[in-house]
């Protein structure tokens, strides 16, 4: 049983409940800033987070029938009271936001305590109304916090924040208002959260169906505001992907909807297929209503989901689902999910030959598998392909997996030795019964020599695509929270990175930088594993931040080869776009 208290938080493990809360707006928010009324209700989040600027507050609930209070803490907010709307006003943000990462790492101290965690401001509504800014953070601090004494971030207690530390997680959303007030009575169902949750889905239909609904449901003006491009390139673009492609799924699941002052958002998991390209991730979609009470898309977002065992599994059981209805020809039957990456590949070299379909370069009748491609939300620089797009369900998300697969398999040859070490070769031995005979009779002292077989060379290691990509996620995320002994385990003793030789020159060198300026980005897109003689090269697009050090991009690989059973990165390069 969890508990309050005012300056901690025990918190044991938290069943997930699928609900949310209403939020109630005054009709005063302008002047008197968001005035939270929070009440249980089935639809959202099982846990989230409250920030009462008024109280200088800082809350953790979970959804229950009553709403429950499991911590309330002191914090600290901007100097200036009221809403945020540009750089530098000292004011903290109001709305609802979502926790983008966790920093531990090169934090100074005094400001921020040992552990930060960004949010996403400015979110597309603060886009649409023209607020600037940017690293709120909910951080601890090197001293005891005092009311209003921040430049817009939330700051708590170092000590506070260490123990909530455990109970705040990615895309967890965070609630800022002026003031928070929340019933205890039974969960209510409020008929907004229930319209744009039924929108959502019928947004993901006319996707589906591409239909000219898909595009009614958008707010053309704001929309194009918030996503910084024009609603008719979106659209133009969209037309053209339907014109292509035969057919599109998608699925969305754990669809949950947050209010926010003037606003709504639903956020839920999306499974996007079409011939060609698969992507998964969850996405967010920002609600207004127009000029005649009408709820409409103004925004939207989406986080990538790594290619792991969970979603591979989702993927299967949905290609299942329906694919007797696509003519796959693929088996009815589920496989087991360790095996859900094959059958995807699968999937791209059994489209229904009545229609040829080429994109990428790659024909989709080809007699060799199509590498898997996963999409996500990124901008790449070939507009004419779908994975090119600037689109979110053909952008693309790690990871792009390359692998040879034969149809048959040699016949295997008798081992007569065993390397000890996976990177060993056995050495060469004489062939010929001469040449073995030669060597015996100019050697007086020594025994006959007999024949000896040819050594087998030790089993290569079989790539496990979902290992590499889940080794590849983990490095990124180590490195982006500034963990330095995560980070350094994904590298063998003797790893090269850049001019850097061997794993302690590597850890001086990230220690140093790591100090002054922690990574607060690091992304990888367009993940592709490609099987190598001594192992397999990872290749992605990156993109890295810091503190005070501006995005950079570029494309990286990281070489690994099997040691010690594990696969080790041996070698990294990076080149700038």
């Amino acid at each position: 049983m969890a508990f309050v208290n005012e300056r901690r938080v025990y918190t044991p493990a938290i069943a997930c409940v699928v609900v949310v809360f209403l939020f109630l707006a005054c009709p005063g928010f302008a002047r008197a800033g968001w005035h939270m009324n929070l009440q249980a209700e089935p639809h959202g989040p099982s846990q989230f987070l409250v920030v009462d600027k008024s109280a200088q507050t800082f809350y953790l609930f979970e959804q229950k029938s009553p709403l429950k209070n499991l911590a309330k803490i002191p914090c600290a907010t901007g100097q200036v009271m009221g809403d945020k709307y540009r750089e530098g006003d000292l004011k903290t943000p109001e709305g609802v936001y979502f926790v983008k990462s966790r920093l531990n790492g090169g934090l100074d101290y005094d400001l921020y305590g040992d552990l930060a965690f960004p949010l996403n401001f400015p979110n597309p509504i603060d886009i649409i109304k023209g607020k600037s800014g940017h690293g709120i953070w909910i951080h601890g601090r090197g001293h005891d916090v005092t009311p209003r004494e921040t430049k817009g971030c939330i700051a708590l207690n170092t000590p506070d924040i260490r123990d909530l530390d455990a109970s705040i997680h990615f895309r967890m959303p965070v609630f800022i208002g002026e003031r928070v007030t929340w019933s205890k009575g039974p969960s209510k169902i409020n008929p907004e959260a229930k319209d744009v949750i039924e929108k959502t889905r019928q947004w993901a239909q006319a996707w589906q169906n591409q239909s000219e609904d898909f595009f009614e449901l958008h707010d053309k003006k704001k929309f194009a505001i918030a996503q910084g491009e024009s609603f008719a390139r979106f659209e133009n673009h969209k037309r053209k992907l339907f014109s292509r492609l035969p057919w599109i799924k998608v699925h969305i699941d754990h669809v949950a909807a947050l209010p926010g002052p003037d606003y709504w958002v639903t956020t839920f998991r999306q499974i996007y297929r079409s011939p060609t390209f698969t992507s998964a991730g969850i996405k967010r979609l920002y609600w207004q209503k127009d000029d005649i009470g009408e709820f409409k898309i103004v925004g939207m977002e989406f986080e990538q989901l790594p290619l792991d065992r969970t979603v591979l599994a989702s993927l299967e059981d949905n290609l299942a689902s329906d694919a007797s209805s696509r003519q796959l020809g693929t088996p009815s039957s589920s496989v087991k999910a360790q095996q859900s990456e094959a059958r995807l590949v699968a999937e791209n070299t059994t489209k229904p030959q009545a229609k040829k379909h080429v994109e990428s370069g790659v024909q989709s009748t080809a007699p060799k598998p199509t590498p898997l491609v996963v999409a996500q939300n990124t901008v790449s620089s070939a507009p004419e392909t779908p994975a090119a797009s600037q689109l979110a369900e053909t952008q693309r998300l790690p990871s792009t997996v390359t692998v040879d697969h034969n149809t048959t398999k040699p016949k295997p040859k008798p081992q007569h030795a065993k390397s000890d070490h996976p990177e060993s070769k056995a050495k060469p031995v004489e062939q010929h019964d001469k040449k073995t005979t030669q060597l015996a009779s100019n050697e007086k002292t020594t025994p006959p020599v007999k024949p000896v077989p040819k050594q087998s060379k030790p089993a290569k290691k079989k790539l496990d695509i979902v290992a590499v990509v889940d080794i590849v996620n983990g490095w990124s995320k180590a490195w982006q929270s500034a963990d330095i002994n995560t980070y350094l385990s994904y590298y063998s003793d003797d790893a090269r990175q850049g001019r850097r030789r061997g794993k302690n020159a590597i850890k001086r060198q990230k220690t140093r930088l790591w100090e002054s300026k922690p990574p607060t980005l690091v992304d990888v897109t367009e993940l592709r594993v490609t099987e190598t003689d001594s192992g397999c090269v990872a290749s992605f697009v990156q993109e890295y931040a810091g503190v005070g050090v501006s995005a950079r991009k570029g494309r990286k690989e990281l070489f690994f080869k099997p040691i010690n059973g594990s696969w080790r990165i041996v070698r990294e390069t990076f080149e700038r776009m």
